[in-house]
């Protein structure tokens, strides 16, 4: 099996500020290492170097909402080790940290982290509102036969029992995207380009088609796989796409900002099907939901166009090299 690295975000601009599922992440691995000092782009910097002179283990790579191209942190699968700043790590989550921490204090220059301001946002509280108020007026013509026929459809494509028995598989938690600075960003159709049963629901959102995606993935799960879970970026109790590893199965919400490319393969379920004639004007409510999106992108814009980017990377040879002899030494204790 050839190496992977795999982009992800864990961390996600919503209605109520940032949001993070780090404890999540960290909760996956026995032993963590924690970073301190250092500017953001000095440890990007430093992780990409130390990921480009591992070409045998496998990564998870996770972005920052406020400059998605650089990484905040590094999950090793062979190693199960977490590499992590301590900047990006949420106080509630600290009482929850692995037993084994490992602190390696970085020589390169400190610099204050970023913070999306709560002001900016807000702004999605306007695009929430306009989503929320489409679902109620759509959800009196829903019918549920054509919602319980999908489901049928869906059980099929999943084997009974997996080998791990009754015991269930892992759920690991993402976003699917977020929005940042440079617009909509989301690292999905890397993980779903090598599936080999990919369902896309098509149409307009609104409709609750994603509660029906999370029990479909909480399904797989039950029966004894691990699932991803890629939450939606501005309302993380919505599950947009999941993907089962094992089972080379995925299913994506094929609607703007993370419609993917669609295969002549997939599976594709229409949602205009699941809805009996109305006459409901919808038109004002998808405007309101745009209009909030694009001031929350300028607000957004404008906060983070005076951070200073440190491009000064003394001292990065000697740090990658301390943070290959303590994941050198994860290997030998784990």
């Amino acid at each position: 099996m050839k190496r992977r690295i795999r982009h992800r975000f864990a961390e996600a601009l919503t209605p109520w500020g940032r949001r993070s599922f780090y404890s999540d992440v960290l909760a996956q691995s026995p032993r963590l290492i924690v970073l301190s000092g250092g500017s953001p782009q000095y440890v990007s910097a430093v992780l990409l170097h130390l990921l480009s002179e591992s070409p045998l283990d496998n990564f998870d790579a996770y972005h920052a909402l406020w400059s998605p191209m650089e990484i905040v942190g590094v999950f090793c699968h062979e190693r199960r080790v977490n590499i992590i700043p301590s900047a990006i790590i949420d106080q509630d989550t600290m009482g929850s940290l692995p037993a084994t921490v490992q602190p390696v204090h970085l020589k390169g220059p400190h610099t204050a982290w970023p913070r999306v301001s709560h002001r900016t946002s807000r702004l999605l509280a306007i695009a929430k509102y306009a989503h929320d108020e489409m679902e109620a007026r759509i959800k009196p013509h829903i019918i549920t036969a054509e919602v319980d026929s999908v489901r049928q459809l869906l059980l099929r494509l999943v084997p009974l029992q997996s080998s791990t028995g009754s015991k269930g598989g892992k759920i690991r938690h993402f976003f699917g995207g977020s929005l940042t600075p440079t617009g909509w960003v989301d690292f999905l159709p890397e993980e779903f380009n090598d599936l080999e049963v990919r369902i896309s629901f098509q149409g307009t959102f609104g409709l609750d088609h994603t509660s029906l995606i999370r029990w479909f993935g909480e399904r797989i799960s039950f029966v004894g796989y691990d699932v991803d879970f890629y939450h939606c970026e501005w309302d993380s109790s919505h599950v947009d796409h999941i993907v089962a590893p094992s089972l080379k199965l995925g299913v994506t919400l094929a609607t703007a900002p993370h419609a993917l490319e669609p295969r002549s393969s997939d599976i594709s379920i229409d949602m205009r099907h699941w809805l009996s004639p109305h006459h409901e004007d919808l038109l004002p409510l998808i405007n309101t939901f745009q209009t909030g999106i694009n001031q929350t992108l300028n607000r957004l814009y404008e906060e983070t166009a005076s951070l200073v980017n440190s491009t000064d990377l003394q001292g990065i040879d000697q740090d990658v090299a301390l943070l290959r002899k303590v994941l050198n030494e994860s290997l030998i204790l784990s």
